[in-house]
């Protein structure tokens, strides 16, 4: 956290203030050093990682005799012999990007999920009952899982609970605000957009627009029970 989060609040301060990047200020310097300590941390996990799966299977023949699989073991299977720079910079990159941002952004949503549970005794029963529907529980064993993934992919199981988690994502969104790069001159919504522009999409207030949400405060999950159509 001590390295993470500052470099993300830069990040997010220079996505309305792009030029706080060129600017040789102690807050530059520092998110510079922040992100080099950051990658040299998780590269390091994943050197340690690589000597571990290689000691396992000197020791007991096989990776992971007494752990559990996780994805990184997954990735670093599918890499196989091949490493090099390269590979440990991208894999540094994918892994910041999928345990540090998506753990983020996922837990984000949980929390916000779990606190409407708390204020919504309705919304709740109803959550509890599809949980309860498929024998939803803490202890379940691998086998039962797969089954469980089964019912939600295949069978629509947790309908209810979904739009639960997208109005989450709806009313309290994740990321408010997004920007991109003009590549080309162009136009957008009858507006001239040079080459080089930066453009900053809204999300959140787009997300509380009553003509597209009517009654954007309240948390309404039936909202997604039904396809909407684009506007």
């Amino acid at each position: 956290p001590e390295l993470y989060l500052p470099i993300m609040e830069e990040a997010n301060l220079r996505v309305l203030r792009p030029w706080r990047s060129y600017i040789p200020s102690s807050e530059n310097k520092a998110f510079h050093r922040r992100v080099k300590e950051l990658d040299a941390y998780v590269i390091g996990l994943l050197r340690n990682r690589r000597a571990l799966r290689s000691t396992e299977l000197a020791e007991h023949g096989k990776v992971a005799p007494s752990r559990r699989i996780d994805i990184l073991d997954r990735i670093l299977e599918v890499l196989g012999d091949t490493w090099g720079a390269e590979e440990e910079r991208q894999l540094c990159y994918e892994f910041k990007t999928f345990v540090l941002a998506g753990h983020e952004t996922s837990a984000a949503m949980l929390t916000w999920s779990l606190y409407e549970l708390t204020q919504n005794s309705d919304i709740l029963a109803k959550v509890k009952g599809e949980a309860e529907a498929i024998d939803l529980r803490q202890d379940m064993a691998p086998e039962s899982l797969a089954k469980l993934d089964d019912a939600v992919r295949r069978n629509g199981a947790l309908e209810y609970t979904t739009c639960v988690l997208k109005e989450s994502l709806r009313k309290y969104s994740v990321v408010p605000v997004v920007t991109r790069t003009c590549i080309e001159d162009t136009e957008l919504a009858g507006y001239s957009i040079p080459k080089g522009t930066t453009i900053v999409a809204l999300i959140q207030a787009t997300h509380s627009l009553e003509k597209h949400w009517p009654d954007p405060t309240v948390f309404r999950p039936e909202r997604f029970e039904a396809p909407i159509e684009d506007p």
